[in-house]
């Protein structure tokens, strides 16, 4: 079903719906719909919005909470993300090489796959907070990149996670128990970070930890 440019497949068994790809692929803004047809919009599938050449910015409604595979890969002009304030599952891929992705906005988002934001160069401001884990170079080459939240579900970041981001200078983690898995320091490759936490390019703000925490997780991380 087509609506509004937007190609939208209908699955009666469970009553909702899923984007399946752009009808219209000159449109430079998006606005998904939350109900197609009596059908909740839910999903977003793999490989839906890829190499879209003209698309800009994509608005999600709450009822979306996948985000499928290579969805918005390679969409060369897309700059704006903005959530409604839902969980989001990410799948691998999905923002890869997204190279004028600027803003994500209002969402508390699970990373599931490795690459997720790889190669958007120009990804300043993420305005959500990330569960369970990181994937392996979910932020490479993110080089504008400045900050990131973490909740406390958070129990894993992994190799290259951050790869060349050169301008990250704050994480936030919240909760007592900090990250419980950490590979190795390739997290931070690329000379992502500087090696002194104490130097006021690095700013780590734990909510709630103790400052013997603090130091030990830091030498461990940097």
């Amino acid at each position: 079903m087509i609506v509004d440019g937007i190609n939208y497949e209908l699955r009666p068994n469970t009553k909702t719906a899923r984007v399946i790809g752009m009808y219209d692929r000159t449109l430079p803004f998006v606005r998904i719909a939350k109900e197609v047809n009596g059908f909740t919009v839910t999903e977003i599938k793999y490989d839906s919005f890829s190499h879209a050449p003209f698309l800009e910015v994509i608005e999600l409604p709450s009822t979306i909470s996948v985000i499928g595979g290579h969805a918005f890969a390679y969409a060369e002009k897309l700059k704006e993300v903005y959530a409604a304030g839902q969980t989001l599952e990410i799948h691998d891929t999905a923002f890869l090489y997204c190279e004028k992705l600027q803003y994500f906005s209002n969402a508390v988002v699970y990373l599931n796959g490795r690459d997720i934001f790889n190669g958007c160069k120009p990804l300043k401001f993420l305005d959500v907070k990330f569960i369970k884990q990181i994937p392996q170079r979910s932020f490479a080459g993110c080089e504008q990149l400045q900050e990131l939240s973490f909740d406390n579900e958070l129990d894993c970041i992994a190799s290259d996670a951050f790869e060349n981001c050169h301008d990250l200078k704050k994480l936030y983690f919240e909760g007592r128990d900090g990250i419980k898995k950490i590979p190795d320091l390739s997290v931070f490759a690329g000379r992502t970070i500087v090696t002194d936490t104490t130097s006021p390019l690095v700013e780590l703000a734990y909510n709630g930890i103790d400052v013997e925490v603090v130091t030990d997780l830091g030498r461990r991380l940097f």
